[in-house]
């Protein structure tokens, strides 16, 4: 009988904490699901590329920078309807983006410049940034390559936030 009791216990133990495992995993679940409604996509367009290379500021569009202006991470044009959230962030990464005096001459020394930050095989493209959606909230210039990425969430009341590059690829290996 005592023997029967503890197996009895052992099996109550390992459900009781299947249960809770259960219930840990639907609340985390819950949580990221529920982020990920908010997630835009990118994705590269030539003709965005040479429109930054031709220095051709788009009407309807506000635009910002990150980092330098002689050595700029990225430049974003936003439509008017939305509205960028200056510091971007997605978990560890994030990006401060500068308002841009839109001048033919801004943009050239901007658009010129991506290419000197050059490091890691990657080289400049634009893209088109789209709300969960499909609309087209922006454009970027920005320097990536199938390791890093741009990443965009797009709220309810028209925030954008526009993270310039995100490393994606393969885990680093601690040799």
């Amino acid at each position: 009988m005592v023997r029967l009791s503890w197996w009895l216990k052992g099996i109550w133990r390992c459900l009781l904490a299947g249960s809770q495992l259960i219930i840990v995993i639907f609340v985390v679940s819950s949580c990221a699901t529920s982020g990920l409604k908010n997630i835009g996509s990118f994705k590269e367009n030539p003709s965005i590329t040479k429109g930054f290379q031709s220095h051709e500021l788009l009407p309807g569009y506000t635009y910002y920078f990150s980092g330098f202006m002689d050595k700029p991470e990225a430049i974003v044009g936003i439509h008017r309807d939305y509205r960028i959230e200056e510091i971007s962030n997605w978990g560890s990464y994030s990006t401060r983006w500068k308002e841009l005096e839109p001048t033919t001459e801004n943009l050239k020394k901007l658009a010129d410049g991506i290419g000197k930050n050059n490091r890691l095989d990657r080289k400049p493209y634009g893209v088109v940034l789209s709300d969960p959606a499909g609309k087209q909230v922006g454009i970027l210039y920005v320097m990536i390559n199938r390791n890093y990425q741009p990443r965009i969430r797009v709220f309810d009341d028209n925030r954008v936030n526009v993270v310039a590059s995100v490393y994606v690829g393969p885990p680093i290996s601690a040799r």
